[in-house]
């Protein structure tokens, strides 16, 4: 799993140093929007957070995923398994 999860890492921190990389994909799926649009939508989902979610990031999860699961929306999962190593 390290593996991919560096894998993913690596071509967020490429696309963040060259952002330029991926404009003619972002531009060519986005929906009546100029650069500076799709720019600030991309800074906004794409962020420090995707890099890594840290202890804030995993507790936010498991509550959402507490939530939703009291609510009945999503079967109870076993989310205390992922979150173990982050100590919540």
């Amino acid at each position: 799993m390290s593996t991919i999860t560096d894998w993913i890492r690596q071509s967020i921190e490429y696309a963040w140093a060259h952002p330029e990389a991926s404009k003619s994909y972002v531009m060519e799926h986005a929906q009546e929007m100029d650069e500076h649009v799709a720019a600030s939508h991309i800074d906004l989902y794409v962020n420090e957070f995707t890099r890594d979610l840290g202890t804030e990031g995993y507790r936010a999860i498991h509550e959402l995923l507490a939530r939703a699961a009291e609510e009945g929306i999503v079967p109870p999962t076993p989310t205390k398994r992922l979150y173990e190593a982050r100590e919540i």
